[in-house]
């Protein structure tokens, strides 16, 4: 059984992807590293419900956030879409087990250290092997 379900994650991975989700890059040109304002924060994505294998996230960001960059682990495909404040991630697992630490890390930058920079979990929807919403997936941003 553990082919079908495979073959039906590689469906679902198939409809994410189609789902028109792309890498958007944002460069932003007054931003400096030598800038005395400039402050960095790493985050990382977790999934915590033991039978979910693939996540839609959508994420907002407030406005002293000026760059995010996003980086998957190893055992996750995903895409990303920016269109600020907001930040749509698309995931599934490439092993059928659970999520394992953090699956996608966020590292935002902020041109302005005294504005509130942050990244929430505004909504998210996950699935299980078969293509069954997950009740409750347990999605946070440590």
């Amino acid at each position: 059984m553990q082919g079908v379900g495979a073959m039906k994650i590689r469906r679902l991975t198939g409809a994410i992807l189609v789902c028109g989700v792309f890498w958007v890059s944002q460069s932003c040109s007054s931003c400096s590293s030598h800038n005395e304002n400039h402050s960095e924060e790493t985050l990382g994505l977790t999934v915590s419900h033991p039978v979910a294998r693939s996540c839609d996230v959508l994420l907002t960001s407030s406005e002293g956030a000026a760059r995010f960059e996003v980086e998957f682990s190893e055992s996750v495909k995903g895409q990303v879409s920016e269109r600020a404040p907001k930040l749509t991630v698309s995931f599934i697992n490439r092993l059928d087990e659970a999520f394992d630490g953090a699956v996608a890390t966020f590292e935002t930058s902020s041109v302005d250290i005294s504005q509130n920079k942050s990244l929430s979990v505004e909504k998210a929807k996950c699935f299980d092997e078969d293509g069954h919403p997950v009740e409750k997936p347990g999605v946070e941003l440590r």
